[in-house]
């Protein structure tokens, strides 16, 4: 979903640019992000709803973390990865990311 990528990065690069309200502007993005996928990652990732507030949150971030990146990327040179390298990445980094030891 490109136009939606694009505002996330663009939220973030505003937050960056506007260091005062930054602290302020993360904390209401992860607040948006965890009503708005938490649900869904339980059901998908069961690793996912084993783990506490705390976990959740520092794994969400790794997987926006991740997601961001790839689609950034992608992004700007849409022919730099296949679709399969792009799926190899995800899978190879969603298991890092959601690693419980």
């Amino acid at each position: 979903d490109r136009p939606r990528m694009l505002l996330a990065l663009e939220f973030k690069q505003y937050a960056i640019r506007h260091p005062r309200k930054q602290k302020r502007l993360a904390q209401l993005h992860a607040a948006m992000c965890s009503r708005c996928v938490e649900t869904d990652l339980n059901k998908l990732i069961p690793e996912f709803a084993c783990a506490g507030p705390e976990q959740k949150r520092a794994q969400s971030a790794q997987i926006g973390a991740i997601l961001d990146g790839l689609a950034l990327n992608c992004m700007f040179d849409a022919g730099s990865l296949s679709e399969e390298q792009r799926l190899r990445l995800l899978q190879a980094n969603l298991r890092v990311a959601l690693r419980t030891d």
